[in-house]
């Protein structure tokens, strides 16, 4: 694939993931589903080309993201987990299979609270969430969420086996038919 068809291809991907973005903010208690999606298009784009072009699409749809999606939290789960994650997952996999598991639930956990720590210390959003989590819920819902993180990483598995077997030779064919 081209240079050029690459870049139009990460536009579309980078256009198509703002979009999404901007779905969390239209539609509400999106905003942890609305990121993932864009995620899985940056596994797309790093199965049509290569981690460099998918961390540059990653990049692009973050800043726009940061100024023109009004909802923060879904973009910051975006940044900070979602949309990096595709790009990062090949590393955690190189490990034994109960050592990844341990790091990418790690992984989590820290973008989670490091998220929350920012929007709500540095960016400023309401803490009227944060003052009825009590001593047990809000474990709860790390738990809960990091099963729900669990299931997004076998689901990035699947698609990207799916996308590769099926879709990126005829993305390919698209593509390179053009002249």
């Amino acid at each position: 694939m081209k240079n050029s068809y690459k870049t139009a291809f990460g536009g579309l991907i980078t256009a198509l993931g703002t979009v999404f973005m901007l779905l969390a903010s239209a539609i509400p208690f999106f905003e942890y589903a609305v990121p993932a999606a864009a995620g899985i298009l940056i596994l797309f784009m790093q199965a049509q080309t290569d981690k460099l072009w998918a961390l540059g699409v990653y990049a692009a749809t973050s800043l726009i993201g940061v100024f023109v999606v009004p909802n923060k939290e879904s973009i910051g789960m975006y940044i900070a987990l979602f949309g990096l994650y595709p790009i990062i997952k090949s590393f955690f996999e190189k490990l034994p299979k109960w050592a990844a598991y341990i790091t990418k639930s790690v992984y989590f956990v820290i973008d989670v609270v490091a998220v929350y720590y920012i929007l709500i210390n540095v960016i400023g959003i309401s803490q009227e969430l944060m003052e009825d989590m009590t001593k047990v819920t809000l474990p709860l819902l790390i738990i809960a969420g990091l099963i729900a993180f669990l299931f997004f990483d076998r689901a990035l598995t699947l698609f990207e086996i799916r996308y590769v077997k099926k879709y990126k030779k005829r993305i390919d064919k698209l593509f390179s038919s053009r002249k």
